[in-house]
């Protein structure tokens, strides 16, 4: 049912909360949004043709082929529906190759692409549709962390620093050299493993200020009088923790899809960002730039 012929109802409302009034606004970013996340898509199959070895190497290379084509229709206007259902292809293509191992940002990018297609008709549930999944995504994050109490004294990012973790290097200057040492000093498996517990404070404030930012800035982002200053801060919040995970082609992502909610065409205003983006993606994968671990993930 399409979002306004049930205006009235619990869902309805909800689904309201979200999205743009503005037609013209809406369809600028729904446009921006399907050319730039099927340019990200045939980055990331390139850079997994040229990363996952473990793979068919013929089958990655042909995803990656026809994801480039689909980018490349998307900027013709009368291709651009074609496009994003030619792309579902190679995208089922790849999770039929990498399942069940498959990288769980995979599933992000395959759902949008899915979205964008099976809503195409309904341009204001679209976007409302999107948003709200990326909503949904970063409280998750937050409430899987809150779930499962490792941050609540800093267990995780403790364990993340004695394991040598890219994660855990964001914290190393907010720990003392002695500590630091006697976490890398303890067995990482085993009985009696640990304990993963550090006095600073400064490592407890952060591990809960991350599931924190995370249950929180979803609200802000779907209210519509935050949504700006609230996206802004989603996107240093994104950048700043995937960059120290090392997961570059999530934040690039994640990113994107979060320059959906201010109420100005942000997302076509970054479209030379994403372009220098992927570039960059694309040299990492190719090795003209050192990786340092940059490209980091499961099956791409």
């Amino acid at each position: 049912m399409a979002a306004s012929e049930a205006p009235n109802s619990v869902v309805g409302r909800l689904l309201g909360l979200a999205g743009d009034a503005d037609p013209e606004l809406r369809d600028a970013k729904l446009i921006a949004l399907s050319q730039l996340l099927l340019l990200y898509a045939a980055t990331r199959a390139w850079a997994a043709a040229l990363r996952e070895s473990h793979l068919p190497f013929a089958w990655l290379v042909i995803f990656a082929v026809l994801l480039s084509g689909c980018a490349a229709a998307a900027l013709l206007p009368r291709w651009r529906a074609f496009a994003l259902r030619l792309a579902l292809l190679p995208l089922l293509g790849h999770l039929a190759l990498t399942f069940p191992l498959t990288d769980n940002h995979f599933y992000l990018e395959l759902l949008c692409v899915g979205l964008l297609v099976w809503l195409d008709a309904d341009r204001a549930l679209l976007l409302q549709a999107l948003q709200w999944t990326v909503a949904i995504v970063l409280f998750h994050t937050g409430l899987q962390k809150l779930l499962w109490g490792t941050y609540w004294h800093g267990d995780f990012l403790a364990y993340m620093v004695a394991t040598g973790s890219h994660f855990g290097d964001l914290f190393l200057w907010i720990l003392p050299g002695d500590e630091v040492a006697r976490l890398r000093a303890l067995p990482p498996w085993g009985d009696g493993a640990g304990p993963y517990r550090v006095d600073s404070l400064w490592l407890r404030l952060g591990a809960n200020a991350v599931v924190w930012v995370e249950l929180g800035l979803p609200f802000l982002l779907i209210w519509r009088r935050t949504r700006t200053p609230a996206a802004v801060a989603a996107v240093v919040f994104v950048l700043g923790l995937q960059l120290s995970a090392r997961e570059l082609l999530f934040a690039t992502l994640f990113s994107l899809l979060l320059l959906s909610f201010p109420q100005a065409p942000w997302l076509r205003r970054a479209r030379p960002v994403y372009w220098l983006a992927c570039a960059l993606l694309l040299a990492l994968a190719l090795g003209w730039i050192p990786s340092g671990g940059l490209l980091r993930g499961g099956h791409l």
